[in-house]
């Protein structure tokens, strides 16, 4: 009996092959299908999508009568019929197409029937059959595959650098009856959208075949991505893939891992956003591809520099205020190194909707990459009062403080609500009454609200360090070796020191573009993955197929996108539940900025 190994490497999405013959019947040979020259064939436009088939068979016939070639679609009812040695034609759809044949042969021996099927004026299936009859026999045989409405890409998904990442296209979806269609017989044009300079398409021997390359489906498993060209700057850079074919697109992404020794870049953070009339502290911190902090270098020194939005407020350090503030030297202690830390005055011009800064942190050393972290500078939530605004020498002026309503209006702040009062410029022309002590002094901190945060949950750095520990030990002038004492402290304090990552608030994006959004959300989840917070990659898998899938949805505008994420929130759930396979923090990370998502999409 025929074998299936009939077909295998031809279309490589044969769905059956049934052959009924007699013994004598073997088949012994394929017929390759050789690449044609890239062309537009006449499958690209659906109103004249053809399908041929043609049988020929040179030898002998017993009963010429009853010798016939078929070939219908199993789901539509397409169909059409007519002798061996002919050509028949009907219109292509998408669905499970059956070819079949019949012929009564006397003796023979090593006579072909070859057959060849079209797709448009592009050959998609070529093979034969070698039929070898010791005696009159019948030959039945028949074979079938599906051709799709749409197709996958697939590609590894992290290499290292200098490695390959093997592709392949195969053939999806489940609509029969219309007239979109894809079989991997068809070209398909492959191409590298971003991430070019970390390599090149390859073919399975490693010769390079540049950004972009079409072949035909059957023929993108014997394509890879070579990771050839320049090492990424930090531990990982991504390249995405696109492939088209007739409308149809895919696209794949491939994480390319250095090897080479870690280099450092400067990565910065800060509370989050700020209200006009605050100020917060903005810190730098020397990293290598590890997230381990490490020194900047001897000599090296850090300038911070406002490249965005400069009009809403300042730099500065002790006396030294501006856009840009430069010598700051890092800590390279028994406790810290590579860290700086600077300020940033909310002080200018009040916005009227919140403002988007960016403030750019660089290195002496060029060698050492810098970095960047953007925020918002918000309306203010108060609306002060001075009364009178002008007061002569010996009088006095009231400050009152009310709360602004999202509504223009202003309103009491509640009872036991506080607030700190500085005079920030003219020191010398009065001071601050307190109202209970009256103490007179130039800062009043007043009792502390309490504020509820309405960001997003984001991956922030901690360190956890003990404020003094000597208290555990003798006075220095007890002992007879300080020295080994003061050592012995040190030690211990350091010991005690935990740096690790958690979720933090980050404020969400002043400007919403769903695929940006979605681009975060993948990054977190990488990131969860490789702090340990989720458990087995096998879930990252899962995750990511949902993801990409939604990706597509929101890119063609359709529905199905809030469908897909909902999905992934759920399982994010169910996972939660089990308890043993995510942390809390990825499960807070991934769901809340999936949600929000989820409520902003059209």
């Amino acid at each position: 009996m025929p074998s299936i190994q009939l077909f295998r490497g031809v279309t490589g999405l044969a769905l059956f092959l049934v052959a009924i013959s007699h013994s004598q019947v073997v088949i012994r040979q394929r017929i390759a299908i050789d690449p044609k020259p890239v062309v537009q064939p006449q499958v690209a436009s659906a109103a004249n999508a053809t399908l041929r088939y043609e049988l020929q068979y040179d030898g002998p016939v017993r009963s010429p009568e009853l010798d016939f070639m078929r070939l219908q679609e199993l789901v539509c009812g397409v169909f059409d019929s007519g002798p061996i040695n002919s050509s028949l034609t009907v219109p292509a759809q998408s669905g499970l197409w059956n070819f079949s044949f019949r012929i009564h042969t006397p003796i023979v021996s090593n006579q072909y029937a070859r057959f060849t099927v079209w797709l448009g004026e592009d050959v998609i299936l070529k093979d034969s059959l070698l039929i070898n009859c010791g005696s009159t026999c019948q030959i039945n045989h028949q074979f079938g595959f599906r051709i799709s409405n749409t197709f996958d890409l697939e590609a590894n998904g992290q290499i290292f650098y200098s490695e390959r990442s093997f592709l392949s296209a195969n053939a999806a979806g489940q609509q029969h009856c219309t007239t979109q269609m894809w079989h991997p017989g068809l070209p398909v044009n492959l191409r590298i959208v971003s991430g070019q300079g970390l390599g090149q398409f390859a073919d399975l021997n490693g010769n390079p075949l540049g950004h972009e390359v079409t072949v035909q489906g059957f023929n993108v498993d014997q394509v890879t991505f070579l990771a050839n060209g320049t090492e990424p700057d930090s531990i990982s850079d991504f390249v995405t893939i696109e492939a088209s074919s007739f409308g149809i697109t895919r696209t794949a992404t491939i994480e390319v891992l250095r090897i080479s020794e870690s280099p450092i870049w400067l990565a910065m953070d800060a509370q989050g956003d700020v209200s006009y009339g605050a100020e917060m502290s903005v810190l730098a911190q020397a990293l290598n591809m590890f997230q381990q902090e490490v020194s900047a270098g001897p000599g090296v020194t850090y300038t911070f520099e406002i490249i965005g939005a400069s009009e809403w407020g300042t730099l500065f350090r002790g006396a030294v205020e501006g856009s840009i503030i430069s010598g700051v030297r890092p800590t390279d202690d028994f406790f810290s190194r590579g860290m700086a830390t600077i300020g940033f005055r909310a002080r200018k011009t009040e916005p009227a909707i919140p403002q988007r800064v960016t403030v750019r942190v660089s290195a002496s050393n060029p060698d050492i990459h810098p970095g960047t972290y953007s925020f918002n500078v918000l309306p203010s939530p108060l609306a002060i009062t001075v009364t009178p605004s002008t007061i002569s020498n010996g009088q006095t002026a009231t400050i009152s403080v009310q709360k602004k309503n999202p509504d223009g209006t202003v309103s009491p702040w509640l009872q036991d609500a506080g607030f700190s009062y500085e005079i920030i410029k003219g020191q010398n022309g009065g001071y601050i009454l307190h109202p209970d002590t009256a103490r007179r002094d130039d800062f009043f901190d007043g009792q502390s609200d309490t504020l509820s945060c309405k960001g997003l949950p984001a991956i922030r750095r901690f360190t956890a360090e003990p404020e003094d520990i000597t208290s555990q030990y003798p006075s220095v002038d007890e002992v007879s070796d300080p020295d080994s004492l003061i050592a012995r402290i040190m030690e211990n304090r350091q010991a005690t020191i935990y740096q690790g990552h958690t979720i933090g608030p980050s404020a969400p994006p002043s400007s919403f573009v769903d695929t940006t959004f979605l681009n975060t959300l993948v990054s977190y989840k990488h990131q969860a993955f490789a702090l340990g917070w989720v458990k087995e990659e096998g879930i990252v898998t899962n995750l990511d197929a949902k993801l990409e899938a939604a990706r597509l949805q929101i890119i063609a505008g359709r529905p199905p996108a809030k469908q897909i994420l909902q999905s992934f929130v759920n399982e994010l759930e169910a996972l939660n539940t089990r308890g043993n396979l995510i942390t809390s923090e990825a499960y807070a990370l991934l769901k809340f900025n999936a949600e929000y998502l989820l409520e902003r999409l059209k």
